[in-house]
């Protein structure tokens, strides 16, 4: 009896390997090909690509962050399945696995719209597709909340910005429209890697983070955002789930399945708080203290009675300023900020439900259930599983 021949599966990544969003897209990757048995190969997509198919023989190929590929593997005439992996080329009917970009600046909307912030802003170079969807999320989130919003480099809020328009780029352009900005502002900043531009110009300016303005990024890059000053608030993108649910597909490709569905968007796991946005921006002395009371209490239960032992005025008058400040119910605010962190434990931990429920501040799991699905639709073992990766 003869072995048969591992299945061969070649990765194009013209990003360095060593770049987290990367790495973790090729570790979801690689935890398919270990478990298979498959060998994975990884290939910048230029001039070394079309040398190395002839030497592997691919069974499989995964374009990871690039469109930069031979066009007969584009076309499908190379013979050759494809797949692509944190990035769109459905247009080119190639099965892909993406990040919902709406759905990533939209949550960094509502984070900046929850700590009372008034006005949002939105930096970014608007060549990049990626970008402008999320400033589309980051604006709904805006307008949804009733809170203006503007962008860099952008005047008319009304329209979209003109494909290929950089938007602002020179530092000194930079410096000028931050200081432009009303105190307090809350900025979205397109992906991690263009916030220590914005950092720096605020210090330049004088513009002090978080207080006038606070900041929330996307990716959630480690390397940048635990080494920024201060640590920069980031929407995780679940980048090994992206690889996983990529490579997974790639392999009902190898097995001549059909699929019906050309792209795969999958949505941001929550955003990780850091100081960047640590500020509650409300002028009102009541409603600002029992905001703070109920951020600082996100790992306990919290009631409006305890509130209201801690901010002495009439529950009716309380609970008017709260909604008209802050958008939401005392009660609804501590519903939010509970569920919050049961999301971050979800996806950082193992800890069984009970122990997510207690450590989030809830009395049992089915509490956190409950309250789970009314803030976010689906339940907490739903979205644990959408986000972790399950044993193959």
């Amino acid at each position: 009896m003869t072995n048969q021949r591992p299945i061969s599966v070649m990765a194009a990544v013209s990003l360095g390997v060593q770049a987290p969003h990367v790495a973790g897209v090729l570790a979801g990757i690689n935890a398919v090909a270990v478990a298979r048995g498959w060998v994975l190969h990884m290939y910048d997509p230029g001039q070394f690509l079309r040398p190395a198919m002839i030497d592997h023989k691919p069974d499989l190929m995964v374009a990871v962050m690039t469109g930069d590929l031979p066009e007969e593997l584009l076309n499908g005439s190379s013979g050759v399945p494809l797949v692509a992996a944190g990035l769109d080329l459905s247009d080119r009917g190639v099965v892909s696995v993406d990040v919902d970009d709406e759905a990533a600046g939209e949550l960094a909307g509502q984070h900046l719209a929850s700590r009372g912030l008034r006005t949002l802003a939105a930096f970014g170079f608007w060549q990049h597709g990626w970008a402008l969807r999320r400033v589309v999320g980051f604006r709904r989130a805006a307008m949804n909340a009733g809170i203006p919003c503007v962008v860099s480099g952008w005047p008319d809020v009304t329209t979209d910005p003109p494909i290929g328009d950089a938007g602002l780029s020179k530092p000194i352009e930079i410096r000028a429209w931050l200081l432009s900005l009303p105190k307090p502002t809350g900025m979205m900043i397109c992906c991690d890697a263009w916030a220590q531009l914005i950092t720096n110009q605020a210090r330049l300016a004088g513009i002090r983070v978080p207080e006038d303005l606070a900041l929330v990024g996307i990716d959630n890059n480690p390397q940048v955002c635990e080494l920024m000053h201060p640590p920069l608030s980031s929407v995780d993108i679940p980048w090994r789930r992206i690889g996983y649910d990529a490579a997974q597909l790639g392999e009902r490709l190898l097995r001549r399945e059909s699929i019906d569905v050309r792209r795969i968007a999958l949505p941001p796991a929550g955003v990780v708080a850091r100081r960047s946005s640590d500020v509650l921006a409300v002028d009102d002395p009541d409603v600002a203290a029992a905001l703070a009371f109920i951020h600082a209490r996100a790992d306990r239960p919290v009631t409006v009675a305890q509130i209201l032992r801690h901010v002495p005025v009439y529950q009716h008058r309380l609970e008017r300023k709260f909604k008209q400040l802050v958008g939401r119910r005392m009660q609804q605010e501590i519903r939010r900020v509970h569920v919050e962190l049961a999301k971050r434990l979800l996806t950082a931990t193992d800890l069984p439900m009970p122990d997510v429920a207690v450590k989030s501040g809830f009395a049992n799991a089915s509490k956190l259930s409950v309250a789970f699905r009314t803030e976010t639709g689906q339940t907490p073992s739903d979205f644990r599983r959408r986000f972790r990766l399950a044993p193959l």
